[in-house]
């Protein structure tokens, strides 16, 4: 289908579910809704994220999924359909990973996520798609040490919440402009326990460690940290699907020069969908790519692969 035509067809649907969403909210706290991509619970809140976004669209960056996984296997980065392990960082209620598994993309998975509610909804939603037993669930925060971390929650959006760093504050000379455009200072906070991407792998059964064939990771900007802390993975070449919010990365404390040191570390090169299809680009264009999307909320999903 024509990309214009899919994206309507979308807006359409989330038109015609919208009275829906508001009609049962007086009434039930919560749904259970079954999509191409699996059988998800659903809370029925102003706090709108993926889940709400299960429940107008009927999916989840299900176009991205496809055609990266396709572009991977058409470049021999990953398995064949059906086999290899996922790495699902911030894995949110588990749409990703139920995913990628419902449609036979992959044997089993690894889900990443800190939030306790996000992450009681992952648990109860690998329960209705009889995944327990394929994806392994762990409740934390990612970075490149171990640490006690504050997570600050969004008020209005789950899967928006983001890992506090005072380093933000003097991330670059434009410090004053990465600070807080959407009040992220004022929001509460939890306190999860962040651990190396290593070493939690290190304790999952050999099973899912060691069959680890790429990395989807999409954590507010905070990223960089969590390739750091998963050295000895990505030297084995485990490509990864990341977001890119270059306001959210700012504000974490690292500059454009900083993640592409970072990312030249594990990757040299990293593809841009552009007119339909991936463009790829050398690692050492990141910094320019930052300032193509500007620092002011604008974001990208890209693959970077050696």
């Amino acid at each position: 289908m024509n990309p214009t035509i899919r994206i309507a067809s979308r807006g359409l649907r989330a038109l015609s579910m919208w009275p829906l969403w508001h009609a049962l909210r007086p009434f039930r706290r919560e749904v259970v809704r079954r999509t191409r991509q699996g059988v998800y619970k659903i809370p029925l809140s102003d706090r709108y994220g993926v889940a709400a976004g299960l429940f107008l669209f009927g999916e989840f960056e299900s176009d991205l999924m496809a055609d990266a996984l396709a572009f991977l296997r058409a470049h021999g980065k990953i398995p064949t359909r059906g086999q290899g392990t996922l790495l699902d960082i911030g894995a949110n209620n588990g749409v990703i990973s139920i995913s990628m598994l419902t449609n036979g993309e992959v044997a089993r998975a690894v889900a990443i996520e800190p939030e306790p509610t996000n992450f009681a909804l992952l648990q109860h939603n690998l329960a209705l798609n009889d995944l327990a037993d394929r994806v392994m669930g762990l409740q934390y925060a990612v970075s490149n040490a171990p640490a006690t971390l504050q997570l600050e929650i969004s008020p209005d959006n789950l899967g928006d919440h983001r890992i506090r760093s005072n380093a933000g504050k003097a991330a670059d000379n434009n410090a004053r402009r990465v600070r807080d455009l959407a009040g992220e200072s004022r929001r509460g906070t939890v306190t999860v326990q962040a651990e190396r991407v290593d070493d939690l792998l290190a304790k999952v059964p050999s099973a899912y460690h060691d069959d680890i064939s790429l990395i989807w990771i999409d954590i507010q900007g905070y990223e960089s940290y969590a390739f750091q802390g998963a050295a000895q993975l990505l030297a084995r070449g485990v490509p990864a699907v990341a977001e890119i919010n270059p306001y959210m990365i700012r504000r974490a404390g690292v500059t454009p020069e900083q993640y592409r040191s970072v990312c030249s570390q594990f990757w040299s090169h990293f593809h841009v969908y552009r007119n339909g299809r991936f463009v790829q680009r050398p690692i050492d264009d990141l910094p320019k790519y930052f300032a193509e999307l500007g620092y002011l909320w604008r974001e990208s999903n890209v693959i970077f692969t050696r």
